[in-house]
């Protein structure tokens, strides 16, 4: 019990927030899409700034399997999460 609560303290909230809105909720929920850009979005704010562009960043993911949903929900999350948009990262 003390490592299962230890690992989880090891994740961010955010990051253990977005992982409990993609367990209840269906797949195709946009809380589920802004979740699953909320867990990877350290790799994706550095690769926007290594110069990708969302579009090479977000073919990637769904060729990966990673993302599922459109480009244009996709960008508009990425965009409120660079933005520090709490709003945004609150309702996952």
């Amino acid at each position: 019990m003390l490592n299962e609560k230890h690992h989880a303290i090891a994740k961010s909230l955010s990051q253990r927030i977005a992982e409990r809105v993609i367990r209840n909720n269906a797949p195709d929920s946009p809380a589920v899409h802004r979740a699953i850009v909320v867990i990877h979005k350290q790799e994706i704010l550095e690769a926007i700034h290594r110069g990708c562009s969302l579009l090479s960043i977000w073919t990637t993911l769904r060729a990966e399997g990673v993302v599922d949903f459109g480009y244009q929900a996709f960008s508009r999350h990425v965009k409120n999460i660079a933005r520090g948009n709490d709003r945004s990262e609150a309702n996952t």
